[in-house]
């Protein structure tokens, strides 16, 4: 009911699950046909007054792909994949002693080496031998694990704004940082393990990681990846080189180049969480659910044909279309248009080939009606003085014959303006 929650790969690629609502469904990564259901008979009870239904958080395969661990509101527990047969509980519902709100799991991770797990839920941290043995505890409120590449290092982003970095084999805090990011939710190692990300509702956020014999440290990256103002974010995940980072979230599944922080592409415009295959050529993109619903889709795409120019620029030149017809269906409507700020978020959408749409947009500042002019020449200004016709065509709306658009035009300028003599002396 609410959509695609989580998405993993086995290790061999050929298996992909799909985690939602009081389900996780094994389908054939190649085909896409389905291959068996995972159901928590548990899944089905009204163990939550509040609930009615059984959330999926977080999946991962072992590193052999034979079991997978989910994590959900019943907690944590691990299946045969081969069999879809539970094969232990590490806390949950149906363990003695456990209430609810202490079965709700937020995340778990296999170590690179299949050994050992890491399990977040309410007020805990805690590592897990395969034997159902709890290792160690840590007492704090963590939403994103994940372990090193090596396996010795355990990251934890905290939802009161921490990330820490812990010495799994003695539980010893390594290193702390304090983003400024708000509720955290979400953490990975990139595969050589120099870089981390953590994820916010709005925003992911890199670190670098410094190691020496005698300490750690993360020194956090001046960039940010966001979808837009106040656009969540909800999955992102490496792929396997490390060079390029997935996000999913508000409607938007976008590429990353993580060296830099530069988008690359916008793969989707329907997405809600993010897998990369184990060979990096497949991202799979999970949605929300789709009108009249309930049914929500997972679509793979070619990661190697999505950062294609021409596939890009098609994209943006589809996303303008979307958004002009979406200006005049709300103008129709005797609608006030979008704010700057929603403006700025469906732009988004546009890619980083938004000069495509560039076009579509110019002609639609003859549009008869004054409210789509006005938020059209803000579409322009977001697009930026880069582009010569959109300078012109914002020259030009200065002398529209509404004052807003006058307003809105000559506003775009002068801030463009600021920082180029030449854009100011035209002005």
């Amino acid at each position: 009911n609410d959509g695609v929650s989580c998405l993993a790969f086995a290790s061999d690629g050929k298996v992909l699950a799909i985690g939602g609502s009081d389900t996780v469904e094994l389908v054939d990564s190649v085909n896409g046909q389905a291959i068996r259901t995972i159901r928590d008979p548990g899944m089905l009870e009204p163990y939550r007054t509040e609930k009615k239904m059984c959330q999926v958080n977080a999946m991962t395969f072992s590193p052999d792909g034979k079991t997978l661990a989910v994590a959900s509101d019943l907690g944590v527990k691990l299946w045969d994949v081969a069999e879809s047969r539970e094969v232990a509980t590490l806390f949950g519902h149906g363990k003695p002693g456990m209430v609810p709100h202490e079965c709700e799991a937020h995340s778990v991770v296999f170590s690179p080496d299949g050994k050992t797990m890491a399990t977040s839920r309410n007020r805990a941290i805690e590592l897990w031998h395969l034997d159902e043995q709890l290792v160690r505890e840590v007492t704090h409120n963590c939403g994103g694990l994940a372990f090193s590449p090596g396996g010795k290092i355990l990251a934890t982003a905290e939802y009161h704004n921490r990330v820490h970095l812990w010495d799994v084999a003695s539980g010893r805090q390594l290193a702390e940082d304090h983003p400024q990011m708000g509720i955290l939710h979400g953490a990975a190692f990139s595969p050589d393990g120099k870089v981390l990300a953590a994820l916010s509702e709005g925003s992911v956020a890199l670190w670098d990681v410094r190691a020496t014999s005698a300490a750690h440290e993360l020194v956090q990256r001046p960039v940010r990846l966001r979808h837009g103002s106040w656009v969540p974010i909800h999955s992102f995940a490496f792929s396997p080189e490390g060079k390029t980072l997935a996000t999913g979230g508000g409607d938007l599944a976008k590429l990353w180049e993580v060296a830099t922080g530069r988008e690359l592409a916008t793969v989707d415009r329907s997405a809600r969480c993010v897998a990369f295959s184990p060979d990096g050529r497949t991202l799979a993109v999970g949605g929300a659910v789709s009108p009249p619903g309930p049914v929500s889709e997972v679509r793979l795409w070619e990661v190697a044909a999505a950062l294609k120019p021409e596939v890009l620029a098609a994209r943006a030149r589809k996303a303008a279309m979307d958004l002009v017809e979406g200006l005049q269906t709300s103008s129709a409507n005797s609608q006030r248009g979008r704010d700057e700020k929603s403006l700025g978020n469906a732009l988004f959408a546009l890619g980083p080939h938004s000069e495509a749409a560039v076009p579509l947009l110019i002609e639609s500042l003859n549009d008869p009606r004054v409210d789509v002019r006005r938020q059209i020449c803000i579409a322009l200004g977001q697009i930026g003085s880069q582009n010569e016709h959109v300078m012109s065509a914002l020259i030009e709306a200065i002398e529209d014959e509404s004052s807003e658009v006058r307003r809105a035009a000559g506003g775009l300028l002068r801030q463009i303006a600021r920082d180029d003599v030449e854009t100011r002396r035209r002005v």
